[in-house]
């Protein structure tokens, strides 16, 4: 069998064309895993908040958003009145979750307790001033992202 020159320029072009390809998957797979890193730790920092945000916002009359002392973590604690009743809704962190409880006001409850609603890494919060309060979510590459909500009510 013999050789010619066509035969080795489209088999070089082929080896060419192979490589090429296996280059650009190997290119768009690292660009997809990147992506898909970025949007996890997106969620990980922005669903937390989010969520606090709302329940914060939906909440937000006089004296009824406050973050106290539980067990020694700062637990956000909004407080409604229904039907006579006073009721309180937790929201803090707990063993690596994003937990919250709805109790009536005074029920001896710990945080063990609470619903889990989604995992998080690392949650604080404070209260800055009189209508300022401050919470920080991590992702698990302890990144942070930092909500501050101002209290309209106060």
């Amino acid at each position: 069998m013999k050789v010619t020159a066509n035969s080795l320029f489209i088999l070089g072009l082929l080896v060419v064309f192979v490589g090429s390809a296996l280059i650009w998957v190997l290119i768009g797979a690292d660009v997809y895993r990147k992506i898909t890193w970025d949007m996890e730790s997106n969620f990980e920092r922005r669903t937390p908040l989010s969520y606090i945000a709302t329940q914060v916002r939906g909440a937000d009359q006089r004296g009824q958003v406050s973050i106290e002392l539980k067990e020694g973590r700062a637990v956000l604690v909004l407080s409604q009145k229904l039907a006579g009743i006073d009721y309180e809704t937790w929201i803090y962190e707990y063993e690596g979750k994003l937990c919250e409880a709805y109790i009536e006001r005074a029920t001896p409850i710990t945080l063990a307790d609470g619903m889990s609603l989604i995992a998080v890494q690392g949650l604080k919060m404070e209260k800055l001033q009189k209508d300022l309060l401050r919470f920080e979510a991590a992702d698990h590459l302890g990144k942070t992202l930092e909500l501050v909500i101002s209290l309209r009510s106060e």
